[in-house]
């Protein structure tokens, strides 16, 4: 039975417009005036949950306003969002087993609603981790902060739990957890594929002929030397391995690469030209 066509309302009805619905509906159905008992005790349940605001709110999110109930609905709900991993997944991987089962604890006690928010981080704070201030607002209305401690070598994805910081709407229950989702914000210069990072460089055409050294700032805060080879080719890529994105999981850390493309200058200059030309016919390109 669904206590809102009972009333003959929706789901955002006022106070006001669920009492006056009830008083039309016990009117018409009251047995005294012919009316149906069944539809009559129908229309009284339905009013003595909808009119009662706690009452109200478990049943908007667990179908009844029955307790015991409301915690068979939410385990069943528990047990079908994470069949296939979910958030228990991703938590045993993130943080290991060393915290216990929160989801097993779930199972137990009915709580209020847990609330999923976004961290936005970028690939340096991967490497060196971060701690951040976030706000968010509570089903209640009220304006909380929490401070995230984001590790080395996170993942886009990742998500981490904050016990009992979700939500608070319904007052007889202890609230929620909170899940703070991990976004990377896309980098300007690295490209990313996995733990491997990506970047290029653009040289002087001559550079790539008679060799060159290249300066690369890297993520972990080193400045590197990469050596060009006399005779390289343009898109030519050079690997430094441990200058990638950190894995927590695994422990390791990726590489970066870098590859260099060729900017070839514009010369007017006639006897330069025709010095290059000497040189363009000189040169055994099938080596």
């Amino acid at each position: 039975m669904d206590y809102y066509e009972s009333l003959g309302v929706n789901r955002n009805a006022s106070q006001k417009e669920i009492k006056s619905a009830f008083r039309k509906k016990a009117a018409q159905h009251h047995p005294d005036k012919g009316g149906d008992p069944n539809q009559f005790k129908a229309v009284n349940e339905a009013y003595q949950t909808l009119s009662d605001s706690n009452k109200r709110q478990m049943y908007d999110q667990f179908g009844t306003s029955d307790p015991q109930q409301a915690q068979m609905n939410r385990n069943q709900s528990f047990h079908f969002n994470m069949g296939d991993g979910g958030f228990e997944e991703v938590f045993t991987n993130f943080f290991g087993n060393g915290f216990g089962d929160p989801f097993q604890r779930r199972q137990r006690q009915m709580r209020n609603q847990d609330i999923t928010i976004a961290a936005d981080i970028t690939l340096k704070d991967i490497v060196n981790g971060k701690e951040l201030i976030a706000s968010y607002r509570l089903p209640s209305g009220k304006e909380q902060t929490v401070t995230i401690k984001v590790p080395k070598g996170v993942r886009p994805g990742d998500t981490m739990r904050y016990g009992g910081m979700g939500g608070d709407n319904i007052s007889q229950m202890p609230r929620g957890d909170l899940y703070v989702k991990i976004r990377v914000k896309r980098d300007p210069e690295y490209r990313v594929d996995g733990i491997n990072l990506y970047i290029e460089r653009t040289v002087n055409v001559f550079d790539l002929i008679l060799g060159t050294n290249i300066r690369v700032d890297t993520l972990h805060g080193r400045q590197l030397s990469v050596t060009v080879p006399p005779g390289s080719n343009p898109g030519t890529t050079f690997s430094i391995s441990g200058q990638g994105l950190p894995d927590q999981r695994s422990g390791t850390t990726g590489s970066l690469f870098v590859k260099v493309n060729a900017r070839t200058p514009k010369i007017t200059d006639e006897n330069k030209r025709e010095i290059l030309a000497r040189i363009k016919d000189e040169t055994d390109l099938s080596s």
